[in-house]
């Protein structure tokens, strides 16, 4: 579908509103479960690689940010010191 389909014709929009706040909730809700029936979920070996990845990546970022922490505490005891 297009963009254009997918904004919907000006009939369609005035249709939707003047649906009350109850019905569009519940096409709402409707949506989200047909695209939460689309979602495909990681196999374990997959989100066991995911976990390792972004705890190996927080352990580097913790690492860098320890290593500027400690290089600007040195500058700034040189400079004031």
């Amino acid at each position: 579908m297009s963009d254009t389909q997918n904004a919907g014709s000006p009939k369609q929009l005035a249709t939707q509103e003047k649906q009350g706040i109850f019905a569009r909730l519940a096409l709402f809700f409707r949506q989200i479960f047909a695209e939460l029936k689309k979602v495909q979920r990681p196999t374990q070996s997959e989100l066991w690689d995911i976990f390792v990845t972004v705890i190996v990546f927080v352990a580097l970022v913790m690492l860098f940010v320890g290593l500027l922490d400690a290089a600007f505490s040195r500058i700034i005891l040189w400079v004031f010191g």
